[in-house]
């Protein structure tokens, strides 16, 4: 357990020094300012749908950069070789790159919250797609990140994530276009934010397991 908090702030540290989170921020704020200007008096409902996908746009950009710098200075050989572990090595890039997303989400969900004077049922809603989306996206990102590793090839990020992405994507914003707003509890709602979960225990489990073994390969 010390061992994974020592790399998680090691992991926050360095994307403080690479420009990861200013960037990351930047872009983030940037294209959610621009997309909101071309739809007029967005409403809820439009303006969730451009927070999911600028998050997804953002968090894409700079997916290839979880291990690649590692890879680069050889610093990842080294935390595996020092006893760390491949899991924990990844479980330690997983959680400072969702920490990160997910902070952003929970920002987006107040500021939603406020604005829109939101019922706690709404807030409830509308964080729960928010964070079940940057948990596939995290998942997705980092293993297509490792397999960037084994290839060698930038353009695998895009063709393997894309499609995954997408389709998440889609989905979640289905789920918001199909809201009701209703304050009283929705089962369909409810069986909806079930499903994306759902989609999330398969993902980040899936992303653990193979970024561990593809770490082991390249050593």
């Amino acid at each position: 357990m010390k061992h994974l908090l020592l790399l998680i702030e090691r992991e926050l540290k360095l994307s403080m020094r690479n420009g990861y989170i200013f960037g990351l921020i930047s872009l983030f704020s940037t294209l959610f300012f621009l997309l909101s200007t071309i739809i007029p008096n967005p409403n809820i409902k439009e303006i969730s749908t451009i927070f999911l996908v600028v998050l997804f746009i953002s968090n894409t950009v700079f997916a290839g950069n979880i291990f690649k710098d590692d890879q680069q200075d050889s610093s990842l050989q080294q935390l595996v070789s020092a006893g760390h572990g491949n899991m924990v090595v990844v479980l330690a890039k997983f959680t400072s790159y969702s920490m990160i997303s997910l902070s952003m989400s929970g920002i987006g969900t107040i500021l939603l919250a406020i604005i829109y004077k939101l019922h706690i049922s709404e807030v409830i809603f509308y964080s729960s797609i928010l964070i079940a989306t940057s948990i596939f996206i995290n998942s997705i990102s980092i293993l297509s990140a490792a397999l960037t590793l084994t290839l060698k090839n930038g353009i695998l990020l895009l063709l393997i994530a894309t499609p995954l992405y997408i389709g998440f994507l889609l989905y979640a914003i289905t789920l918001i276009s199909a809201h009701t707003t209703l304050y009283s509890s929705n089962n369909l709602d409810s069986i909806s934010l079930i499903t994306l979960f759902a989609f999330c225990l398969i993902a980040v489990p899936l992303a653990f397991f193979s970024c561990s073994y593809i770490i082991s390969e390249i050593e």
